[in-house]
Formats: C-alpha cells, structure tokens, sequence
C-alpha cells in the first residue's frame, strides 16, 4: 500500500487512515468530493458525520448525509449475511387517530437509529422525523416518509469505482432495494444451474451399475443413492452431519468416475486449504491404486477454490474475480467437486459456476444444516432447503438431485458424538431438548463429552480458560459474540496474558484471518501463527507453505488473536477437542440451535461443556434465524424460463 503523505490543504483524521485501506491521494479526494462516499469503503457513519460537521461543509438534512446513512444500513445488513431488504418501512395502523407501528424491523427504522446517534453534532436533524407509538404506548421517531423515499430513489445513483451499488424499483408489484452485486450473483447462479442441468449428461455407465459397484465399495445405500445422482444429472448435491460418510462417498464416486473413463478431468476443491488438503490426504491413501495415482499428479490435487480459479480481488467490495468463464475461457474440467459448500457465500460460488463449461457434472458437497457462509447469502441451504420448501406451494420445473445422508457411521472408538449432534436437528424445540439430554448422558459415560456445571458467568469464565490451558495443542475455544464476558475479544486477552504475560500480535500468537485474503490464498476463518517480528514487519505461517509477512497496520487489520475464535469463523476448522462456554443472560438470545450445532461438529474427538441446564435447555430449544436472501425466488423464476432438452 502507498505510504501515507500527509496534504497541506487537507488534515485527514487518523480514524480514517485506519479504517479505509487506500493510497493517501485517494482518501484525500474521496473527502473532498463526499464525505459520506466513505461509508462504502467501510467508514462508520459515525465517523463521516462527525468529520462532515467539524468541517461545516454539509447541513443536517444534505442528501449526500441521508444517502450515507441509508447505505450504512444496507451495508450493516450484508455484513450480517442478508443479500435482500424486504421490508422497508414500518406497518402502521391509525388507532384511535394515532399512528401506532404495529411491526417493526424496517430499513426505515434501522436509518432512524442510524442519524439519531448524531443528534448531538446536528441538534436541527429533529426537523426530520415524524413521531410515533408502539404497541407497548411508547413514542418514537422515524424518519419523515417523503424523506425516506427520495433518498431511496437517490440511492440508484450512488457509484463505487464507477458501478452501481444499490437498485431501487418496483419488482413485480412491489417496491424492492437491491445490493446490485448481490443481486446479479444470485441471479448468475440460478442461471448457471439452470443452464448446466439442462445440458445433456455426458456419463455412459448405466445408475443401477454404479450403485451396484458403488456398493461393492462399501458405500451404503444412500451413500450409493448420491453417486448414482451423479451419473444421471448434471448437478447434484450431496448432504449430512458428522460421521455420515461424505468423504467416503467422494472417495468412492471418484473410482467409479475413474473407472469408467482415466483421461475425465475431475476437480475438487474448498473453500480453504484445510479442507482441501484434508481430502486430498485421503485420496493419496484410497484402497484403489487408480485414485491414488491420479490424486499424485500435481495437476489433480485437491485445492482450494481460489487456486483453482486464480482468484484475484475485485474493486467492487468483497467480490472477486477470475480469467475463467464459460463463455470465453471455460474451466478445463468434466466434473467438478466442492467440499465444505455450507461455507461458499453467494460471490465465491458465483464464480465458480461462472467458470464451469456447460458440459461439466457439478457435485456439491457439504451440511446443509450449519451456519451460513461468513459472507453474504446461504447458497447450500438455499438449493437444498430452499427449493424444497418452494416446491410446497410452487412447482419447479427442474432442480438439482439432492441426496441427505442420515445413517451414521461409528468412529473405530464407538463415539456417540454424531448421534448427540443429529439431536440437534429435530424439528420440535421439546422434542430436541428431551433427545438431546438423553444423548448427552450417554456421552458423558462414554468420555465423549466433559460437562462441566457452574452457575455464575464469572466461574464459566475461569472454568473455560483452564479448560484451555490444559487441553492438547489441537483444541478449538468457541464462542458465539465477540465481546462481553465469554465473548471472543475478553477469551483470548485472558489466555494470551497467562501464555505470554502480554496480548496482542506477538511472536508465537495464534491467529485467524479476518478477511479472505486472494493474494496470498487465505481463506477468511483460517488459522495461522505469528513466527517472526521483523523492524515493520509481522510474519505468520498459515501451513501448507503459505508463509506470510504484512505491514504491522496491514496485520491488525487481517490478523485477529485466535485462541478463542467465534462459531461462524470456525466453519471448515476441525480439532480433537472443543470448548464451549454457555451461558444465558435475562431474555437475551446468546447461543442457538444453529450456533450449537455448528460448534459442535467442529470436534473430531472430545467436547467440553461448560455452563448448566438451564442455559444448555435454553440454547438447544432456542431455534436459530436464516437469512433473508433470493436465490430460491430466481431459481425458480429461471428454471421456468427453460425447457429441458
């Protein structure tokens, strides 16, 4: 990055250079021309109020302000996953000649809060909103609704890098706001499936002779079920927990695929390097000699999405690109395989089908059943859960096979850990609770699980650094917040006190990466460890011989401590043990089914449990939220646009 020079016709706040990662001249321009433009490089809202009122360029109720604070609400909601706002002002009713909100939750709520936090820099904003009750008889603002318009129309002209950020129109009869990246990406994925599907399939062997052999194999009949998909359509989708098999059943798809032709050209990839290089070590030890020898060939070992597509970032925030496409430079590849799909967010896995030729068999590969992906979209849950519950009450044409697996395999050991984790999966809350208890004692007698009981937070607090600290180096501390007591951030500046006497980024400090990382090919979630501190420098090695050295202010901000990492960063990581303080607080929803589940699965081995009933009843009952997305709505609008060939 540029070094900064300071301007001598402008002073730029140090909380700016901190926050936006730009060459100086360009930081300096993006202030004079619009504050406000900040916010879509990251820049908190905040912060560009703050700057726009010391600097007395801009009044209370600028355009240029309202738009900033909009898109800082559209943007604070794709941070969290969404890819779609469909509600954007509040249900009001007159009651008695009131206007009461009768449900809240709207974009227009979310701005209000947004320019109410800096009511103390422009006191005259109050001019902008209208009052109203609530159910409950209290009053409370919103943003004037003839306001709220005119800056949602204002939005289609915002610009990033010369592109178009947000859509606002009427979308069959009903007024919607789009993040336009995210928008094309869930189109461009409907259509690429859609497209691969109907292609004709180009695999010969007849789907009762490869469930035949694949039984030979010693896969089980669902196992055999999903490679028999494989061969008769061109997307499919292969899904279950711990235990089920899903590596196996890879394993066995590629000798049958082998077997019937050596010169196919099969792909696998992940999203990260473990997962990767966690199936390629099990195809270089196959029982079929034929995989081995082909999974020994450079050319095609297991990799990472990124390297597969030499993904370099994009300008637009977030995205990123590749030299493959369809069109032009189509993917050498005849099947393509994707492990760990759950954690492909909607751009990633935009790419990928972008790249993939027409004729190619798409296998993806995952648990449908963990969080969503770090970023923005829910791609596995929506081809699987999605279509299927679109299908109740709207008959799609064509989907992609999709096989679940449910028979648990034991570990040589006998665990009882998959059958704790399928608890989880119930549908009714009391159900779940009453199933989950009787697992859990069972694994507690078998040594699967270490329940640790305390009541007070403080207790669960030392109980789980101690817990750490006496565990094996393979071990994973999750949480579901970053801050507060058992959050993340208070977790690792405990533990890194008592390892190192210090915190922060120092030399043998694990870490995990903050951001997916092109250039040097980190996946967002991965972990590493700081081996060297080096004048400016800061080196950590992320295995696999990715060995990296950044600027000490380029580490801050990709590099986070990492002995105790949150749930939705550990996707992909797998240990031999895992610890999980739980814990409640009054109404507060802390941890979750979802949350639980997906912690859970991270352990290959052993789970500690630190908390009590009560707090363990509350999260297992307590039933996780989706996000809101469309990729199920434009798939089932592009698969009615083609009819199969």
């Amino acid at each position: 990055m540029e070094k900064l020079v300071e301007s001598p016709k402008l002073n730029v706040p140090e909380e700016f250079k901190e926050t936006v990662n730009l060459p100086y001249d360009q930081l300096v321009s993006l202030l004079e021309q619009n504050v406000y433009n900040s916010v879509l490089y990251g820049v908190p809202f905040r912060l560009a109020d703050k700057y726009a009122h010391e600097t007395k360029q801009y009044v209370f109720n600028d355009p240029r302000r309202l738009v900033g604070a909009m898109s800082e609400a559209f943007m604070k909601k794709l941070e969290n996953g969404h890819t779609t706002w469909y509600r954007l002002t509040d249900q009001v009713e007159n009651i008695s000649g009131k206007k009461i909100i009768i449900n809240k939750g709207s974009l227009q709520e979310e701005v209000t809060r947004i320019l109410s936090q800096s009511s103390d820099l422009y006191v005259e904003q109050k001019h902008l909103f209208d009052w109203y009750e609530t159910k409950e008889g209290k009053t409370i603002p919103r943003l004037d609704t003839h306001v709220f318009y005119n800056t949602l129309e204002m939005l289609n002209d915002v610009r990033l890098n010369g592109r178009k950020v947000f859509d606002f129109e009427d979308y069959e009869g009903r007024l919607m706001l789009r993040h336009v990246p995210s928008y094309w990406s869930e189109l461009q994925i409907a259509q690429r499936i859609v497209t691969i599907l109907t292609d004709k399939p180009f695999l010969k062997t007849p789907v009762e002779t490869v469930k035949k052999k694949a039984r030979q194999l010693k896969a089980d009949q669902e196992q055999a079920n999903a490679i028999g998909a494989v061969f008769s359509d061109k997307v499919s989708i292969i899904t279950g927990g711990p235990g089920t098999g899903k590596s196996h059943t890879i394993e066995t798809l590629v000798a049958l695929l082998l077997e019937e032709n050596l010169e196919y050209r099969i792909k696998i990839c992940a999203p990260t390097g473990n997962a990767a290089q966690d199936l390629q070590r099990r195809l270089e030890r196959s029982t079929s000699p034929v995989v081995r020898e082909y999974f020994n060939d450079n050319e095609n070992k297991c990799r990472t999405i990124h390297s597969l597509l030499k993904m370099k970032p994009s300008s637009a925030i977030g995205m990123c690109r590749t030299p493959y496409s369809y069109k032009k430079e189509p993917l050498e590849a005849d099947v393509v395989i994707v492990d760990e799909m759950s954690m492909v967010d909607i751009y990633l896995c935009r790419s990928l089908l972008w790249a993939m030729p027409n004729h190619a068999h798409v296998v993806l590969v995952g648990d449908s059943n963990q969080l969503d992906s770090v970023g923005p979209g829910k791609v596995l849950y929506d081809l699987t859960h999605g279509l299927k519950r679109l299908q109740t009450v709207d008959e799609i044409p064509i989907v992609p096979k999709w096989t679940n697996l449910n028979q648990i395999h034991r570990t040589d050991k006998g665990s009882r850990l998959p059958f704790l984790f399928q608890t989880l999966l119930v549908d009714d809350p009391n159900d779940r609770w009453n199933l989950f208890q009787t697992e859990l004692i069972k694994c507690v007698e078998t040594g699967d699980v270490t329940y640790i009981q305390e009541e007070n937070i403080d207790d669960i607090l030392n109980k789980t650094v101690k817990a750490y600290m006496e565990s094996g180096n393979d071990t994973l501390l999750l949480s579901p917040r970053h801050e507060g007591k058992l959050g993340r951030v208070l977790l690792n500046e405990t533990i890194q006190k008592m390892i190192m006497k210090d915190t922060g980024l120092l030399k043998d400090t694990m870490i995990i990466q903050s951001r997916t990382d092109y250039q040097n090919g980190i996946f967002n979630g991965e972990r590493g460890q700081i081996i060297a501190l080096d004048k400016n420098y800061i080196t950590a090695d992320f295995g696999y011989n990715r060995i990296i050295a950044l600027e000490d202010k380029q580490a801050e901000k990709d590099w986070m401590v990492g002995y105790a990492i949150t749930v939705h960063k550990a996707q992909g990581i797998e240990a031999n043990t895992v610890i999980l303080p739980i814990w409640s607080h009054n109404k507060t929803k802390i941890w979750n089914q979802i949350l639980l589940y997906t912690a859970m699965t991270r352990t290959k081995k052993h789970l500690i449990l630190i908390g009590n009933d009560e707090a363990i009843e509350k999260s297992v009952k307590s039933k996780g939220s989706r996000r809101i997305t469309r990729l199920p709505l434009f798939y089932r609008t592009q698969s009615k646009k083609i009819v199969p060939r």
